[in-house]
């Protein structure tokens, strides 16, 4: 990553965004279990670049049904975030997908009510929001959810001012249920939340990859990391960052966002260090 963003001054507030599927538990047994079969039947003189492909594309494919939560992850994830807030007093805010339980684009695809199902979807978000804020606090890290659903029994509701005050006191603040209407993805809402509370950047956790590639690198050897680039790039080239509105608003607002590997232990405090990790995005 080059050095738009390097300076001595470390990032004092900055808005986290999980995906549902980085909290979900890992089919790596499974996709063991699945090789050992087909190697017993794959032909013998298949090379072993051809077998490395086809167990990357059984990956990918398991990948996009890992459901549930797998709690190990939760804490790692829960306790980068405490170690960042007890050296740096960082204020920290997070927005998490609801992947791991549920897609509404992919059940308005099967038939169903884009807008049912995309409530459905923010339903799953609360599910992971509060699951990360109990690993937080049996961290000792006091934490407050906000859901753009009211439902008061178990989040307060979006209420911004409250947010950044919260944020001022050390509690980490998680942002559930979406921007609490349809059509309108958790990518987004990131971005929102992080210009409505004035985060300095947003921190896009990725699952097993250290940001953005010129290819998919699970499936093309020639992919190369791309240390910086631009929203309105990645837009025209998808590259998958984030969808179209979120990239759009991110540039508008001039906020960077960084693509990181999620599961890389010191890589959330290389970025508040403002360290060149990943895929730097920015407004121009």
């Amino acid at each position: 990553m080059t050095s738009t963003l390097q300076t001595e001054e470390k990032f004092s507030r900055i808005l986290l965004k999980l995906s549902g599927e980085a909290l979900a538990q890992d089919n790596d047994d499974l996709v063991q279990e699945i090789m050992t079969i087909i190697s017993e039947v794959l032909s013998p003189t298949a090379t072993d670049e051809q077998f490395k492909q086809l167990a990357a594309r059984i990956s990918l494919t398991l990948a996009k049904r890992r459901m549930g939560l797998n709690y190990e992850t939760l804490l790692f994830l829960a306790t980068e975030v405490v170690e960042l807030r007890k050296k740096y007093n960082t204020e920290v805010a997070i927005v998490i997908g609801g992947g791991n339980f549920w897609r509404g684009a992919k059940g308005a695809m099967s038939g169903m009510n884009r807008v049912r199902a995309d409530y459905m979807g923010m339903l799953a978000t609360v599910i992971n929001s509060l699951a990360f804020k109990d690993t937080l606090q049996r961290l000792d890290q006091d934490t407050r959810v906000q859901s753009a659903i009211k439902m008061d029994e178990v989040c307060e509701p979006v209420i911004i001012d409250r947010a950044k005050r919260h944020l001022e006191k050390g509690r980490v603040v998680i942002f559930a249920a979406g921007t609490g209407h349809a059509y309108f993805t958790t990518d987004t809402t990131a971005i929102l939340r992080a210009i409505e509370v004035d985060a300095q950047v947003v921190c896009a956790g990725k699952n097993d990859i250290e940001g953005l590639y010129t290819a998919d690198p699970k499936l093309d050897p020639n992919a190369t990391l791309i240390d910086e680039t631009t929203h309105m790039f990645a837009i025209m080239n998808e590259l998958g960052a984030f969808d179209t509105t979120a990239h759009s608003l991110a540039h508008d607002n001039g906020l960077p966002v960084i693509a990181y590997d999620l599961m890389g232990h010191g890589n959330l405090e290389k970025i508040i260090l403002r360290q060149p990790v990943g895929t730097l995005l920015t407004a121009a």
